[in-house]
């Protein structure tokens, strides 16, 4: 999980460890503490809380705040947000310097975590937009901010000018396994779950409770099919992908898991279940799995996504289509 904290002294031996190990300038991050003593950190923290709080500011500055990047319990980077801009920020870097560790690097880290950053932010500054620039030659920095819905404005003899509206930076979910503490959520997830066609009232949440749902939940873990992504987003689950073998309504054999798929509806559309779909096959097929089913209604939008991650129809009848997507090539 990909979170952002500002600079506290709870957190301080992890953050000096980190920010002195971060160079004094790197790809246009500049860091005034590089190679900072343990004794000085702590006058260090007290300067990072003074220029949040916008006390003695040197003239040109304006007031920002430092965070730093946790991946679940380990320190990975740092940013700083300038809580708006003036005339040399809106020409130069702008609202947001962020850095990662070199060992987090190319892997969707940065990406992450600069969403986080971004919506930690929104908020923050009066601006419509943010404002990033990056060396012109680093092309994960640029790719990190387009993909969190920037667009190239501009550009100088160094540095590439980056706007992100604040309207339209993604969704971008930690998916990650289900806690078994957290198990539970599936019977919300399962009502989700169900196809409610335009028109027609929802059923009661004790519809659950019936033998052929109950077994999509019932006793989840015990079986060594038993398999949750869930997709987070700011510390919230909001959507979970789980699979299992049982006599359900995709069952195609016993040696086949079945796939269930919830999101809640303001997160539905935005991409997070092609996400969290790709995450099940690929661990799935990691397993030894060789293909995995489910079955959707025909009217059901889901239908598009499921032939987007490879699922296609093996059967079907008058209401549903039973899919399944090969997980492994067939041996000869």
């Amino acid at each position: 999980m990909i979170y952002v904290r500002e600079a506290n002294f709870n957190d301080l031996e992890p953050e000096w460890r980190l920010v002195s190990s971060i160079p004094s300038s790197e790809n246009g991050f500049v860091n005034a503490y590089s190679h900072i003593s343990r004794e000085d950190f702590d006058k260090a923290l007290y300067e990072m809380a003074e220029q949040a709080a916008g006390i003695d500011i040197p003239e040109g500055f304006v007031p920002q705040t430092t965070l730093f990047i946790w991946s679940d319990m380990q320190i990975i980077g740092q940013a700083r947000v300038r809580h708006y801009l003036n005339d040399n920020l809106k020409n130069g870097s702008g609202h947001i310097a962020i850095w990662i560790a070199p060992q987090y690097r190319g892997k969707g880290i940065g990406t992450a975590a600069l969403r986080e950053v971004l919506n930690y932010a929104e908020d923050m500054i009066p601006e419509e937009e943010f404002y990033l620039c990056a060396e012109k030659d680093n092309e994960a920095s640029i790719k990190m901010m387009l993909k969190n819905g920037g667009r190239k404005v501009g550009e100088n003899s160094r540095y590439a000018f980056i706007r992100i509206a604040k309207s339209g930076f993604p969704l971008i979910p930690n998916i990650r396994p289900l806690e078994t503490s957290e198990y539970p959520i599936l019977n919300v997830f399962l009502y989700e779950a169900i196809f409610i066609p335009d028109g027609v009232e929802p059923p009661p949440r004790e519809i659950i409770s019936r033998p052929e749902l109950r077994l999509y939940t019932e006793g989840f873990g015990s079986g060594s099919a038993d398999f949750c992504l869930a997709a987070e987003l700011n510390g919230k689950i909001v959507g979970a992908v789980w699979a299992r073998i049982m006599n359900d309504y995709g069952h195609i054999d016993d040696e086949t898991p079945s796939l269930a798929i919830s999101l809640y509806k303001p997160y539905r559309g935005k991409g997070i279940g092609t996400l969290l779909m790709k995450g099940m096959l690929e661990l799935l097929a990691g397993r030894g799995y060789r293909r995995v089913s489910l079955a959707v209604q025909k009217a059901n939008y889901a239908v598009r996504l499921y032939k987007k991650v490879g699922f296609v129809t093996v059967s079907e009848n008058d209401e549903e289509f039973i899919m399944a997507a090969e997980l492994a090539p067939e041996k000869g």
